[in-house]
């Protein structure tokens, strides 16, 4: 697969052959097949109303109907919505590395075994909202994929940040297959254990909820910096979350400051070992202003070092 150099000024049709391709060979045929839709920032349009959809009650956890998530049931795998909802998929990425943030409708494709679109949709309503939330209301965005591969990806990582096992089979009993697309343009995959679907909370120890609760740091982070490189490298959310730890621990505390400060430090080692550094950060703080603005204006301090 030729992709054009990277940043692309629109969706590569070879990238999104190769992922149709990929996900038509992972699906069983004669299975059902749903699109994951998360809404939570506006819906996505331009889906047709064709196809049944089955709505994720999100009145649980305090969602309002017309930005909780559904599904949309697919005829088969050759379904055109396929690919469509691929295109959108990579389109919506391409545009968060452009501004740095942005919604991502298009959450998960999934297929179960034998199990009908409305009890699929039960049971997605009791996974978002997880056991052993800070908030018991807590809604758990698992339908934006950003979300669920932070929880999926980091218990992989042992070795850079240690954390619990997350036991994704047991919570997505019935579901063969749970497919989204990472933040390299890859497609990633979660199966629950064989059987009927079962509608349980996904049950979460403490420290995997300091992911959701910094979410928007992260990601946002992950998009700036992909902008400047791509791919990121395997342990990119490992070394954001290093990098944001330390903008909090110099007193940053809105989400896209952290952000800024996370990606200044993992482009320019320097940044974070320049003199005049914290004494612009309690500028920041007596006075306001935006970090991106004072990254601009004094970086030629740590260029020089």
């Amino acid at each position: 697969m030729r992709l054009p150099n990277w940043p692309w000024d629109d969706v590569p049709a070879a990238l999104v052959e190769s992922l149709s391709a990929q996900l038509m060979s992972r699906f069983a045929p004669g299975r059902p097949i749903y699109l994951l839709i998360d809404p939570f920032l506006g819906d996505e349009k331009s889906l047709d109303g064709r196809h049944a959809r089955y709505p994720i009650d999100g009145a649980s956890f305090d969602v309002p109907p017309d930005r909780s998530p559904y599904l949309i049931e697919l005829e088969d795998r050759h379904d055109p919505l396929l690919d469509v909802s691929l295109t959108i998929a990579v389109r919506e990425h391409l545009v968060a590395c452009a501004v740095g943030s942005g919604a991502f409708r298009i959450g998960a494709w999934l297929q179960t075994s034998n199990g009908a679109g409305a009890v699929l949709a039960r049971q997605l309503s009791h996974l978002f909202r997880a056991r052993g939330a800070p908030n018991a209301k807590r809604y758990l965005r698992l339908a934006d994929r950003r979300m669920l591969a932070l929880l999926h990806q980091m218990p992989h990582m042992e070795n850079q940040s240690p954390m619990p096992v997350i036991d994704w089979r047991e919570a997505l009993k019935g579901v063969t297959d749970w497919i989204y697309l990472d933040m390299n343009f890859k497609l990633q995959s979660l199966q629950g254990t064989p059987g009927e679907l079962r509608i349980l909370p996904l049950k979460l120890e403490q420290r995997h909820w300091t992911l959701p609760l910094q979410a928007e740091a992260i990601n946002r982070a992950l998009m700036a910096w992909q902008q400047l490189r791509y791919p990121l490298p395997a342990d990119a959310t490992v070394q954001v979350l290093r990098k944001v730890a330390n903008a909090q621990r110099r007193g940053i505390v809105n989400p896209q400051d952290q952000a800024a400060y996370s990606v200044e430090a993992l482009c320019h080692e320097a940044f974070e070992s320049w003199r005049g550094l914290d004494d612009q950060l309690i500028s920041l703080q007596r006075f306001g202003g935006r970090m991106q603005d004072m990254l601009s204006e004094q970086r030629a301090h740590w260029f020089a070092l």
